[in-house]
């Protein structure tokens, strides 16, 4: 349900590596060249907007998310892994 959403107290918190993602998200004004970003994103502007979730950049050496998503040179797949391996909860 839509309104459990609102519950949350604190915003989650996305890592993101690229900066014009989160400028985008944290700005209203829109520009022809991004309507079909726009639309298909709306959610996340909408999010943002009301504290519901974060976009935090972190420097593409440390977005582990690419190592499931990304072509990688084997010593940035090795570093990454190595941060996979030894992240405690």
């Amino acid at each position: 349900c839509s309104s459990d959403l609102m519950l949350v107290s604190t915003p989650i918190e996305i890592l993101e590596d690229n900066k014009a993602a989160i400028d985008w998200s944290n700005k209203s004004i829109s520009s022809q060249r991004m309507k079909h970003v726009e639309r298909s994103l709306f959610w996340v502007r909408q999010f943002t907007a009301s504290n519901i979730i974060k976009l935090k950049y972190i420097k593409s050496e440390n977005q582990l998310a690419d190592i499931g998503t990304k072509p990688l040179s084997i010593n940035i797949f090795q570093n990454l892994a190595q941060k996979i391996i030894s992240y405690h909860i």
